[in-house]
């Protein structure tokens, strides 16, 4: 294997599980939106916040003491006033929770910022539409497997310092490995036996794709090898 045979191999081998997840990602975009609570469940959840409500309020200290942990709380490391102020702590977050939990089974208002988010993610989810920058939603790209593969070729001439230092740890006997991994990966007429240390179609590549999603044992072994020598 020369160092141009490498470079193919270690670009399809970086690529395919980067598909993966995109496609992944896609799929789980693609899923129907759930169906909204029905009144019956809503007010069975509201039923069941009462009720953990009333049996916190009703909880004398000692019982608290025990739920939280007597380790946490021994008698030398916490005042009468201390757990005072820890129960007006979990009181008022107990408050701010059934108020979220609250605007959100009533749907929060379109433009308005959704209760308990950033404000960053207001403009993303208020009105349901949108994406946060950096995140899967509905301005995420479509899955584009020939457009990656291309721009994936046209940087093979730049410099790539981790690829030029896998190189450099591949002496002969990982070379050898690599060669004997790619040998025992079998042909099917899904890649058309395209090698992964050459130029390859978009098809043939979307082949191999369906390979590592089937999670193929050889190619996934061999996807590791080779992301060993890029660590």
């Amino acid at each position: 294997m020369d160092r141009g045979q490498f470079a193919y191999l270690v670009l399809h081998t970086r690529l395919l599980p980067q598909l993966a997840l995109e496609r992944l990602a896609q799929q789980i975009l693609s899923l129907p939106e759930p169906p909204p609570p029905t009144d019956e469940q809503r007010e069975a959840a509201a039923a069941e916040m009462a009720r953990m409500e009333r049996e916190w309020q009703e909880s004398p200290p000692d019982i608290l003491r025990e739920m939280m942990g007597t380790d946490w709380f021994s008698a030398d490391d916490m005042t009468d006033e201390d757990m005072a102020r820890m129960i007006a702590q979990a009181d008022r977050e107990r408050d701010e929770l059934a108020a979220r939990r609250a605007a959100a089974a009533a749907g929060a208002v379109p433009g308005e910022p959704a209760p308990g988010l950033p404000a960053e993610f207001a403009a993303a989810l208020g009105d349901g539409g949108g994406a946060v920058e950096g995140m899967p939603g509905d301005g995420m790209p479509g899955f584009d497997p020939a457009g990656e593969l291309q721009a994936a070729y046209a940087s093979l001439p730049a410099a790539d310092p981790d690829l030029d230092r896998a190189w450099a740890r591949a002496d002969a006997s990982v070379l050898a490995a690599l060669e004997a991994a790619l040998a025992a990966l079998p042909v099917d007429d899904a890649t058309q036996g395209a090698p992964l240390t050459a130029a390859m179609d978009a098809p043939r590549l979307l082949g191999w794709l369906a390979r590592l999603e089937a999670q193929d044992p050889a190619l996934d072994a061999l996807v590791g090898q080779v992301s060993a020598l890029l660590r």
